[in-house]
């Protein structure tokens, strides 16, 4: 392995290149959980050990210095606010108010990043696999309500 000696780098002669005013910034999760999903009132499938990949793009502004919105304040909203509640929980006890399909955890997720990012920072889209097959997505351009 190679290492450079980086104790003489000097301050760049500008710190934001371009003149991007905004990017997508993309971070990706994942959690297992067991939930009961609930097709009618006497209809249920038990997902047990269910694993769910979670992706989320955040539009942000880049400042002065060429940053965007911080992966590790991403981070934070998801592992303080977010991955209590689904890790390793069966999730119909810490999500009591909705039938936990991907469709209703995905709008809770959504919910939970928009009431936590910065002002100015807006999520443009919501991926949530169930498997590596299916997923649902939400994103800014349609045009739904969320409860």
């Amino acid at each position: 392995m190679m290492y450079n000696d980086i104790s003489e780098v000097q301050l760049p002669q500008q710190f934001k290149y371009g003149s991007q005013q905004d990017i997508v910034v993309r971070s990706y999760y994942q959690f297992t959980a067991d939930n009961r999903i609930y097709f009618d009132a006497h209809h249920y499938r038990d997902l047990i050990d269910h694993e769910y990949r979670l992706t989320i793009d955040i539009q942000s502004p880049v400042n002065a210095y060429g940053l965007a919105i911080d992966f590790f304040d991403i981070d934070e909203i998801y592992y303080q606010y977010i991955h209590p509640k689904l890790d390793g929980q069966l999730i119909n006890n810490t999500l009591i108010l909705m039938n936990t399909t991907a469709e209703n955890i995905a709008n809770w997720l959504w919910e939970q990043f928009k009431h936590h990012l910065p002002s100015g920072h807006h999520i443009c889209r919501l991926e949530l696999a169930e498997t590596a097959q299916h997923s649902v997505i939400l994103d800014s351009r349609l045009n739904y309500k969320r409860v």
